[in-house]
């Protein structure tokens, strides 16, 4: 079964299998759907380093982003800023597990599976301001696994 939701304009489908999510993602198209509920991702099926890494994304609050190296020490393996961007990269759950919000120590975006333009506009959705190519670096905070 399927639903579409909205997120800051955004169209999302999400999919579930036996009434569990199994993958929400961004369609690139815009909405007017109803408002994206605070879904529970599973976990479960994943090996300790990716969940390590998405739910410590899950951590970070809207209005904010993270560093790749900030995640990867988050998850317990502080070398693995590319590691932790492999997570980010294959997330299933985007929105849920907020991708959009983990960028480069360099404070440029870094990459995005749907796009840097669509990922910059999430974050300037969520209140990041931007200078140039880059996040502010008041914006910027280190979370805690």
């Amino acid at each position: 079964m399927q639903k579409i939701f909205s997120y800051l304009g955004f169209e999302v489908l999400v999919r579930f299998s036996k009434g569990r999510l199994v993958r929400v993602e961004l369609t690139g198209r815009r909405s007017n759907a109803t408002e994206l509920p605070d879904f529970k991702p599973g976990l479960s099926t994943f090996g300790h380093f990716d969940s390590s890494v998405m739910k410590a994304a899950m951590k970070i609050p809207v209005g904010r982003v993270t560093t790749y190296m900030a995640l990867a020490d988050a998850a317990g393996r502080q070398k693995a800023a590319r590691a932790a961007g492999n997570v980010m990269a294959k997330n299933p759950y985007a929105i849920v597990v907020p991708c959009h919000r983990v960028i480069r120590s360099d404070l440029s975006l870094g990459g995005y599976f749907y796009g840097t333009e669509i990922k910059r506009g999430l974050l300037e959705g969520e209140g990041v301001k931007f200078k140039g190519d880059k996040v502010e670096k008041e914006f910027v905070i280190e979370i805690h696994g």
